[in-house]
């Protein structure tokens, strides 16, 4: 639904008698509309998910047909790039290669360097620029294929980080190539080695600890602030008595461990990205907590900007104004009575200063709802010759929709 959760109505929320019905008991229901269950079963037979039991090995286990031929092919590579990396002398690359070509004839993976010295070799006559990075560039094969630029003998990287005996799982190669061209090195790959053996990795996040927190809290339009202090693990004690903190737990021990979100790896194709000055400034207000593509004020939904500014107060003493400020920061007091008053400054869309005090049954018990700006309406009012606002009314502002989300 794209909304928080104030604001979603009565009418769109579950009752406590609202479930699941069993298939005989829908079709009772819809029985006056046979088009609806003629349309749900055909959608029903079209949806069809065939995985087999166990682990899924669908990797091509030869690159020439047979392993024998691996060998040979993978050996007359490699000592074809030992001479172009280190001529032909070197004591230390004969040794060191001769290890490592035994420890991936040992593990069955000559298929493995082969692919990807084909899928290097492919890029490079297009004249592809490509970086092999990761444990890949411990291996002094992959040095003498080509497929990292990095030496491992002039850096003495452990090729035992990369593969080793002990090792269960196989290892991977990690290639990075231009946006605009690893588009073409993908259908290469597909076309080449067919689509049982090639496929795009998918990912799955789940809600894990402070994940769920923060999600809960935007469904409950909390302040950024007050989302980050309940994930602050300083603040835990403090935080289980917050009865708002009590709440998230509560959905929190339901939503743990379920489906997050659903992504292609990184290996995937990443078009040439447009973004504007709005997304910008909704990307630096997650990362930084202010933006700066736009001010906070350009963010409002509103134009009013309020009718009178910083400069012009002592010349409305005694006046009530609207004023629309950003926060800068807050102060609580107590009065002689034992109850609560603020004193807030803000900026005016000309960045000049304003103060604020709240007085105790003017305003909510807790004015200030975070960073943003505030629509202030007030009196006018002069202490020690510099002018305030007296509170009246008092709230927070809405900003523009974040455009990635609409």
């Amino acid at each position: 639904m794209n909304t928080v959760l104030s604001k979603v109505e009565a009418e769109d929320k579950c009752s406590d008698t609202d479930m699941f019905l069993n298939p005989g008991e829908l079709e009772v229901k819809f029985s006056k509309y046979p088009f609806i269950l003629d349309n749900t079963r055909r959608l029903m037979d079209q949806c069809h998910m065939d995985f087999p039991d166990g682990k899924v090995k669908l990797n091509r286990k030869s690159f020439t047909g047979n392993q024998r031929d691996d060998r040979v092919l993978l050996e007359k590579l490699v000592l074809e790039g030992m001479v172009y990396r280190y001529g032909k002398t070197n004591k230390e690359a004969q040794r060191r290669l001769k290890y490592e070509l035994k420890v991936i004839y040992d593990m069955n993976f000559c298929s493995y360097f082969l692919i990807t010295w084909d899928i290097i070799r492919y890029s490079m006559s297009r004249g592809y620029y490509h970086v092999g990075r990761g444990s890949g560039a411990n291996s002094l094969v992959a040095y003498c294929l080509r497929i990292t630029d990095v030496d491992p003998i002039e850096l003495d990287l452990y090729f035992e980080r990369f593969l080793n005996e002990q090792r269960s799982s196989a290892p991977d190669f990690d290639l990075d190539f231009s946006w605009d061209e690893r588009e073409d090195v993908q259908n290469y790959i597909f076309k080449r080695y067919g689509s049982t053996h090639t496929a795009l990795l998918g990912t799955m996040t789940t809600f894990r600890d402070r994940s769920v927190i923060r999600e809960i809290g935007k469904v409950m339009d909390l302040p950024k602030a007050e989302i980050d202090g309940f994930t602050d693990r300083s603040k835990e004690q403090q935080n289980r008595a917050n009865e708002t903190f009590k709440k998230i737990q509560v959905i929190h021990r339901l939503m743990s461990d379920m489906p997050n979100q659903r992504s292609i790896h990184a290996g995937g194709v990443l078009p040439e990205l447009t973004t504007t000055a709005l997304e910008d400034a909704y990307h630096e207000l997650e990362l930084l907590g202010y933006p700066v593509s736009l001010s906070m004020f350009e963010l409002l939904k509103t134009s009013f900007r309020g009718n009178v500014m910083s400069k012009q107060m002592n010349t409305h003493i005694g006046s009530v104004v609207r004023m629309v400020g950003l926060y800068v920061c807050e102060k609580t007091v107590h009065t002689k009575s034992n109850k609560k008053m603020w004193f807030g400054t803000f900026l005016d869309v000309k960045r000049d200063f304003f103060d604020t005090v709240h007085f105790p049954g003017s305003t909510p018990s807790y004015p200030f709802r975070g960073a943003g700006c505030y629509l202030i309406e007030g009196k006018v009012v002069e202490d020690f010759g510099c002018a305030g606002l007296e509170v009246i009314r008092f709230a927070k502002l809405e900003i523009k929709g974040n455009p990635v989300m609409e």
